[in-house]
């Protein structure tokens, strides 16, 4: 399965159109999964002149068909989600905090001018990511650092600085 790069992932690389060509029985369809990690917030303005804000970091969205992965994931830098989804995954790229998500993207029928709308099943909740610390306990997977979840992790930041100039000073 290759992986296709995108400039953005935008609402109709989701395919919700795909429920319109289903029978009236059914309702709803999973689109597929989307994943991130958003660290910024960037905008644009749509042709009726509206601002429209979209997500900056890694996404990708891997495509369902008949409610399983199929087809090749979508990559991209940027993320536009359906108007008015997601607007909590805003708050934390503006207070400088990365956010990492998973969602089941749905699309359900619905009496309105596209015959659908949309739907967001957290698969886990949104929370600040911890790069660090994921990078940190793959380390200590090798050995070289003492396990993080056992209490001995990394010391904090700013403890760092001032634990080293006291050993500067005991060395001197």
């Amino acid at each position: 399965m290759a992986v296709t790069m995108k400039k953005k992932i935008t609402p109709k690389d989701m395919n919700p159109k795909a429920l319109l060509a289903t029978d009236d029985t059914v309702r709803q369809i999973d689109l597929g999964v989307l994943i991130g990690q958003a660290n910024g917030v960037t905008t644009s303005v749509s042709q009726q002149g509206e601002v429209l804000e979209g997500l900056t970091g890694r996404f990708k969205f891997q495509p369902f068909k008949d409610g399983k992965p199929s087809g090749d994931p979508l990559i991209s830098y940027v993320l536009w989600l359906p108007s008015g989804m997601g607007t909590d995954l805003f708050e934390l790229p503006r207070e400088k905090e990365p956010v990492e998500f998973a969602f089941i993207m749905s699309a359900h029928k619905a009496e309105n001018p596209a015959g659908y709308e949309w739907g967001m099943k957290p698969l886990l909740e949104a929370a600040a990511a911890d790069p660090l610390g994921a990078l940190e306990a793959k380390v200590a997977q090798t050995g070289a650092l003492p396990d993080p979840d056992a209490g001995a992790a990394l010391p904090a930041p700013d403890a760092a600085p001032a634990a080293s100039k006291a050993k500067d000073k005991a060395t001197a």
